[in-house]
């Protein structure tokens, strides 16, 4: 069966810190999968503390290099809930800025390679959980209406 948003949202709460990151900020943003990669800590606006905040999406990783973003248009400003950023927080704590300052990286601070990620992270999540990966496209679509 294709997996549900809400689905992916438990699923999420399931799943070991950074693979729990990645989807709910994924499912809460509608982010393109490049647009997280590229994703640092400097691009997250903490807001007041209470009524949420912004993410500023500059651009899109590609094969582990920062690039522009999709379209012109791409480059923006995402409102994202505080009860997002109390989570990106806690994550932080566990992921803190090291080199170039990714939000999702490897130990060594180098951006997480996506491809990679899907394979060996989100399918068999998925798998285990009785679900087939949604198309990208379709979860953007599912969190941004």
């Amino acid at each position: 069966m294709q997996a549900r948003p809400d689905e992916l949202i438990t699923l999420a709460a399931e799943s070991a810190s950074q693979d729990a990151m990645i989807l709910t900020l994924a499912l809460y943003s509608g982010l393109r999968r490049g647009e997280l990669g590229a994703l640092q800590w400097t691009d997250v606006d903490w807001g007041d503390g209470r009524d949420g905040g912004r993410l500023h999406v500059r651009g899109s990783l590609d094969r582990r290099v920062v690039t522009g973003t999709k379209t012109e248009d791409s480059a923006r400003s995402v409102d994202v809930p505080q009860e997002l950023l109390d989570k990106l927080a806690v994550h932080q704590l566990s992921y803190p800025a090291v080199g170039e300052g990714f939000i999702f990286r490897t130990a060594d601070g180098r951006p997480l390679d996506w491809g990679e990620w899907h394979k060996k992270r989100l399918v068999p999540l998925l798998k285990k959980s009785g679900m087939r990966a949604p198309a990208a496209a379709s979860t953007r679509c599912a969190t941004r209406t």
